[in-house]
């Protein structure tokens, strides 16, 4: 056993052990799922304005409550048409 003098190693923390271990890879993978992330955003957005398109009112709402739960800033391209939306429901969707 031999003892290290006059220096001290640097503490391991989580991001250097994954740093290291990934090198390069690891900021390419995190750009990738950012990438991938957006995609979805803009899927998920395309497939919404489908819905409103066809006047589909109980599934987008059902769909953008589900969103909300877990990413609310996503919401704020709907208020809008939400909004201009709501008047218009009857039964048991109407707003009163």
């Amino acid at each position: 056993m031999t003892a290290v003098v006059g220096s001290t190693p640097a503490p391991l923390t989580s991001n250097s052990l994954r740093t290291s271990q990934q090198g390069d890879g690891y900021s390419q993978s995190q750009s990738s799922q950012s990438s991938r992330h957006t995609h979805f955003e803009q899927l998920l957005q395309d497939r919404i304005n489908g819905m409103f398109a066809k006047a589909q009112h109980e599934l987008v709402l059902n769909c953008l409550t589900h969103v909300a739960m877990h990413f609310p800033p996503f919401l704020d391209k709907f208020f809008l048409r939400l909004f201009d939306t709501l008047p218009k429901l009857t039964n048991e969707l109407k707003v009163t």
